[in-house]
């Protein structure tokens, strides 16, 4: 059911994003439409919301863990 689900947004390109990564690669029709170039400016301010999204997890895991104790 995921490798038909993951087909129509793979053919449109969606999988080509830095940020997306398919279940089963190896399943994906190619793309009907051409890549696109993100510049690095976007592609660094992905990495630094990530990031920053990882360093808030621990933060708040690590504060519950400290209130529980």
């Amino acid at each position: 059911m995921v490798k038909g689900t993951e087909k129509l947004p793979a053919k449109v390109g969606r999988f080509q994003s830095p940020n997306e990564h398919p279940f089963f690669p190896d399943y994906l029709p190619e793309p009907m439409l051409p890549a696109l170039q993100y510049p690095k400016q976007i592609l660094y301010k992905l990495f630094l919301f990530e990031l920053c999204f990882e360093v808030l997890y621990y933060m708040i895991r690590d504060s519950v863990l400290y209130l529980i104790k």
